[in-house]
């Protein structure tokens, strides 16, 4: 089938004017006064994406995750009430971790220290020798709750006491954005990552830009956003919303899938074939080759969609200058299996080109730290990184319950 020629207008300085052009301190980078203040100031009182309630469907149903910046590791249980939590996975007694494996399905929790149990709901349903204790009150010896809220399948949590938006307020008008593509059905996935030594903002602008593409890839996907219409990969738009921010990316609709590619393609679509995989929702919304949206949930959230598939990237950092980053592939559950192996053949692909990321991205941090250059220079397809910066800045800044505009 013919591919539909339409001119195509990338984005212009003129239309991120806005951000202004300055120079960005590399210092911001590798500094420990930066990251305690990004601590404080950013993670413990945003929102921070946890994962979706599809990874829980079912009664007893629990993941954990570590936000080391925080010295936090974060319990998320679906009850038998079906209600959605969150708690510090630390035992009441003497403050020992709980549940050690990373996800699964229980009817309670047991802490491997004193045998200290507790429900689904967090409380605490027994308590070896009690008698033996003074004046302890059982109810009073629950773990402690996280604030939680769900929206569109899309689980956060918020570690400060009194949180200083809802959820919603907190996303504001980028929902709009998010809800023109549906994730119902999108059930299955694959995830990978590792911890990376460079620092977590240095990760999140490499997933955030196309500039990089026609260099890093350039033996691998390059092809699919770099075409003789656009041979560096400029993106068709971005858009901002507050903290957060979306782009536009272009794929190439001229280009020709090697053998296995192309079988794969028709077995349901694979990654980065956006342009000629729409439906007739995304003909309506978007340009005729236009591959995929990348949505920039500060502050460490990014959240790639196209047709067939989805990304969620998460960014978790360790140290000022290590990053625990984990990568979901989220597919609708496969109905045969030439859908299963486009699948597996994307999650095989998009494998190879984060390892190419990686490569360049190990040797930065050392780099940065070594002084040699005082200032990051973004340019116009490096726009998300440029609003990444001011709104760390801006959050930083603003006192408690004040908005970003």
């Amino acid at each position: 089938m013919a591919i539909m020629e339409e001119a195509v207008t990338f984005v212009q300085k003129e239309n991120v004017a806005e951000l202004g052009s300055e120079l960005i301190p590399t210092e911001l980078y590798y500094s420990q006064e930066q990251f305690k203040i990004e601590r404080e100031r950013v993670f413990s009182r945003a929102w921070l994406f946890a994962g979706r309630d599809v990874e829980i469907p079912k009664p007893g149903d629990f993941f954990a995750k570590e936000w080391d910046i925080c010295d936090a590791n974060i319990l998320i249980t679906r009850g038998k009430d079906s209600q959605i939590r969150a708690f510090h996975n630390v035992c009441s007694h003497r403050s020992v971790k709980v549940v050690w494996e990373d996800r699964g399905s229980a009817f309670g929790f047991s802490c491997p220290y004193h045998g200290w149990r507790y429900g689904l709901d967090g409380a605490a349903v027994s308590i070896p020798d009690s008698e033996s204790f003074f004046g302890l009150d059982i109810k009073s010896c629950g773990l402690t709750p996280v604030h939680v809220e769900v929206w569109n399948s899309l689980i956060f949590i918020n570690l400060s006491a009194a949180p200083e938006q809802t959820l919603l307020e907190f996303l504001g008008p980028i929902k709009t954005k998010i809800l023109e593509h549906s994730l119902e059905g999108f059930e299955s996935f694959v995830t990978i990552g590792g911890d990376v030594p460079v620092n977590w903002k240095c990760l999140i602008d490499n997933f955030q830009e196309t500039y990089h593409l026609a260099s890093v890839h350039r033996l691998s996907v390059a092809d699919r956003s770099v075409g003789s219409e656009n041979p560096l990969a400029h993106p068709i738009s971005f858009e901002f919303f507050g903290l957060h921010r979306l782009m536009g990316v272009w794929g190439n609709p001229h280009r020709k899938p090697d053998l296995v590619e192309g079988i794969a393609i028709k077995g349901g679509g694979v990654i980065s074939q956006g342009a000629v995989q729409q439906n007739d929702s995304h003909k309506l919304l978007r340009h005729p080759n236009w591959q995929l949206d990348v949505h920039g949930i500060f502050p460490t959230l990014l959240f790639d969609v196209a047709p067939t598939f989805f990304f969620i990237h998460e960014f978790f950092p360790v140290t000022v200058d290590q990053t625990r980053w984990h990568s979901t592939v989220w597919f609708p559950k496969a109905i045969n299996a030439a859908q299963r192996f486009s699948q597996e053949y994307s999650v095989a692909a998009f494998r190879d080109t984060v390892a190419e990321d990686l490569a360049v991205l190990r040797t930065q941090q050392r780099a940065i730290r070594s002084g040699a250059k005082k200032y990051f220079n973004f340019q116009l397809s490096e726009t998300m990184c440029r609003h990444s910066y001011m709104m760390l800045n801006k959050y930083i800044e603003q006192s408690p319950n004040q908005a970003v505009d």
